[in-house]
Protein backbone atom coordinates (compact mmCIF):
# COMPACT_ATOMS: atom_id res chain seq x y z
CA UNK A 1 0.00 0.00 0.00
CA UNK A 2 1.73 3.31 -1.55
CA UNK A 3 -0.20 5.26 1.06
CA UNK A 4 1.33 4.63 4.42
CA UNK A 5 5.03 5.07 2.46
CA UNK A 6 5.89 8.67 2.98
CA UNK A 7 9.17 9.63 1.20
CA UNK A 8 11.05 13.01 1.81
CA UNK A 9 13.14 13.57 -1.22
CA UNK A 10 15.48 16.81 0.25
CA UNK A 11 16.17 14.68 3.38
CA UNK A 12 16.31 11.43 1.41
CA UNK A 13 13.89 9.94 4.68
CA UNK A 14 11.76 6.73 3.71
CA UNK A 15 8.78 6.96 6.36
CA UNK A 16 5.33 4.94 7.27
CA UNK A 17 2.16 7.72 7.68
CA UNK A 18 1.02 5.31 10.22
CA UNK A 19 4.71 5.71 12.64
CA UNK A 20 4.27 9.31 12.29
CA UNK A 21 0.74 9.31 13.16
CA UNK A 22 1.43 7.23 15.99
CA UNK A 23 4.28 9.50 16.94
CA UNK A 24 2.04 12.65 16.64
CA UNK A 25 -0.55 11.12 19.11
CA UNK A 26 1.49 9.80 21.59
CA UNK A 27 3.75 13.13 21.57
CA UNK A 28 0.15 14.96 21.92
CA UNK A 29 -0.41 12.82 25.20
CA UNK A 30 2.75 13.01 27.03
CA UNK A 31 2.89 16.89 26.51
CA UNK A 32 -0.54 17.30 28.19
CA UNK A 33 0.75 14.89 31.25
CA UNK A 34 4.16 15.86 31.45
CA UNK A 35 3.48 20.04 30.57
CA UNK A 36 6.50 19.28 28.26
CA UNK A 37 7.22 21.30 24.61
CA UNK A 38 6.65 18.94 22.28
CA UNK A 39 9.71 19.01 19.93
CA UNK A 40 11.55 18.12 22.64
CA UNK A 41 9.73 14.89 22.96
CA UNK A 42 9.09 14.95 19.27
CA UNK A 43 12.90 14.90 18.62
CA UNK A 44 13.57 12.50 20.70
CA UNK A 45 10.81 9.99 19.28
CA UNK A 46 12.58 10.80 15.91
CA UNK A 47 16.02 9.29 16.61
CA UNK A 48 14.51 6.23 18.69
CA UNK A 49 12.46 5.03 15.61
CA UNK A 50 16.02 5.72 13.77
CA UNK A 51 15.38 9.05 11.44
CA UNK A 52 19.26 9.85 11.12
CA UNK A 53 18.53 13.40 10.20
CA UNK A 54 20.36 16.68 11.49
CA UNK A 55 18.36 18.91 14.16
CA UNK A 56 17.00 21.29 11.71
CA UNK A 57 15.33 18.83 9.50
CA UNK A 58 13.79 17.70 12.75
CA UNK A 59 12.55 20.73 13.58
CA UNK A 60 11.15 20.82 10.01
CA UNK A 61 9.61 17.21 9.83
CA UNK A 62 8.07 18.20 13.75
CA UNK A 63 6.27 21.38 11.95
CA UNK A 64 5.10 18.74 9.32
CA UNK A 65 3.59 16.42 11.87
CA UNK A 66 1.95 19.36 14.09
CA UNK A 67 0.30 20.10 10.83
CA UNK A 68 -0.80 16.28 9.85
CA UNK A 69 -2.41 15.98 13.62
CA UNK A 70 -3.51 18.93 13.97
Amino acid sequence: MDFFNLYLPIAEIHSNNLISIAIGFCVGVMSGFLGLGPGFITNTALKIFGFRICAHWMVGFNRLLQCLCS
